[in-house]
């Protein structure tokens, strides 16, 4: 970015969310990308609406080239002329030769998710927008107000929030050989798995398949208690296997893999008590121990759970500055945002 390089208001409307795939890391979407630029040869001349300016083209030779290769993860976008407009002003301030450039976006765009914390894992979906486009260097500044949401989204397993955050930062990237570095502006939609489902369907059945093996401790007869205990260990093996398909595939441990490790944990608590009660015949110490901790583990648990979700929220609520933090991305803190005279 050199000093002199011309300013663009840009602002976002995303119309579609879709296809939110966290295993190959890539998101669905279209938007209406909006651009304000000053043509100078055109501070004379009227106002022109939306839709009834045929020779926007050639009135201006000083627009934005944007095309696929102006959106830093971009995986598969295609970019729509779908409306200009001479304005002169934006809010409340003149700005004569002030366009406004509408443009339709679609495509898939990469992201990197992490599933640590699947099924309560929570994402920033982001559009990179570089400041070059074309061969020509800009000077990319957020429009707050003209980023938005033009429907309300219903996605079958996240929840979105609105508004969408949007922050200035520098790229780590640098250009030829005059050190100068580009900037970009990153527009991010903040997004939470619907847990529900993963808890009803898995959750629920652990919890019930380990208070079933609490009834062991209600039987006399060693025989009896390791085949209630044994026979539920293998449930819970079969369990696993069956619910594989709806786990993400990832190399690592997720919150619902540790939950499930933690529901074998105290079965073979149980068989070890069981085991015990014959060699020490003290079965109430243990049996209180081993219900106790499953209690306060479930109780930890839960809160746990709970207190996921406030980072998210508290990002989207506290305001456009701190999203690049939590998204992880490796760039530099929000420069302060250009303001029009």
């Amino acid at each position: 970015m050199r000093p002199g390089d011309p300013t663009l208001l840009v602002g976002l409307g995303m119309s579609r969310l879709s296809a939110i795939d966290a295993t190959s890391g890539t998101f669905e979407t279209k938007f209406i990308f909006r651009i304000w630029f000053v043509e100078p040869g055109l501070r004379g001349r009227e106002a022109i609406s939306h839709g009834a300016w045929e020779s926007w083209q050639d009135d201006c030779p000083q627009r934005p080239a944007v095309d696929a290769l102006s959106f830093a993860n971009s995986k598969d976008a295609k970019v729509e002329f779908s409306s200009a407009a001479l304005v002169h002003k934006i809010g409340m301030a003149s700005v004569p030769g002030l366009v406004r450039l509408n443009l339709w976006v679609a495509g898939t765009f990469t992201q990197t998710f992490s599933m640590e914390r699947f099924p309560y894992d929570s994402h920033f979906l982001s559009i990179h927008f570089r400041s070059c486009f074309g061969s020509k260097d800009y000077r990319l500044e957020p429009f707050h107000d003209h980023i938005d949401f033009k429907f309300a989204f219903q996605l079958p397993d996240f929840h979105v929030y609105q508004p969408p955050l949007a922050s200035l930062s520098n790229a780590s990237e640098l250009v030829g050989g005059d050190g100068t570095t580009k900037h970009r502006v990153v527009i991010a939609v903040a997004v939470q798995r619907k847990a529900f489902s993963h808890e009803l369907n898995i959750i629920c059945m652990l919890v019930f398949i380990n208070l079933v093996a609490f009834t062991s401790f209600l039987m006399d007869n060693l025989a009896d208690k390791m085949s209630v205990t044994l026979t539920l260990l293998l449930t819970t093996v079969a369990f696993k296997l069956v619910v594989a398909d709806k786990l993400p595939p990832v190399s690592y441990l997720t919150t619902m893999d540790l939950y499930m490790i933690s529901s074998f944990a105290f079965l073979g608590l149980v068989i070890l008590e069981n085991v015990l009660y014959v060699v020490a015949n003290e079965q109430p110490v243990f049996v209180n121990a081993v219900i106790v901790s499953w209690a306060l583990f479930q109780l930890a648990f839960f809160t746990w759970t709970q207190s996921a979700r406030r980072p998210l929220t508290k990002a989207c609520a506290g305001g456009r500055e701190h999203h690049l933090h939590l998204m992880r991305s490796g760039m530099v803190e929000a420069e302060p945002l250009f303001k029009l005279a």
